[in-house]
């Protein structure tokens, strides 16, 4: 298995980082199985703590990003990797997801981020 790792200059803009990771992904070797990208490539961690800021740069997962990558990686047959900051309501999660060649999430791991566990400690701890 031929594996790339790939690092991408990571902005505030959502969609700018995107068509990054897409044109790096286009841009691998042949040869490539599997394309990792880092913690909130997508996103980026430009969190603040402040929910009022915070949760809306959380994607849903399943969504439209990884619906994407999900044909992008059946198309070149290829699993992808990639960190993404994940919204459930009001918990937003440090996410990563692995993509298999026919396009399918064949994992997902979560990270608790900071809403996640305010919301199981007693009011007094927060």
């Amino acid at each position: 298995m031929k594996a790339t790792l790939v690092v991408v200059r990571v902005t505030e803009n959502i969609e700018t980082n995107f068509r990054h990771i897409v044109e790096a992904i286009h841009e691998c070797p042949d040869d490539t199985d599997l394309v990792l990208f880092p913690e909130a490539a997508i996103t980026g961690l430009i969190n603040n703590d402040d929910p009022l800021h915070d949760l809306p740069l959380g994607l849903s997962i399943p969504g439209e990003f990884t619906h994407t990558l999900s044909e992008i990686a059946k198309r070149k047959k290829i699993h992808i990797g990639i960190g993404i900051l994940e919204r459930e309501g009001k918990k937003l999660y440090d996410s990563a997801i692995l993509i298999t060649p026919v396009g399918d999430i064949a994992l997902k791991y979560r990270h608790d981020f900071w809403m996640a566990w305010k919301e199981s400690r007693p009011e007094s701890l927060l």
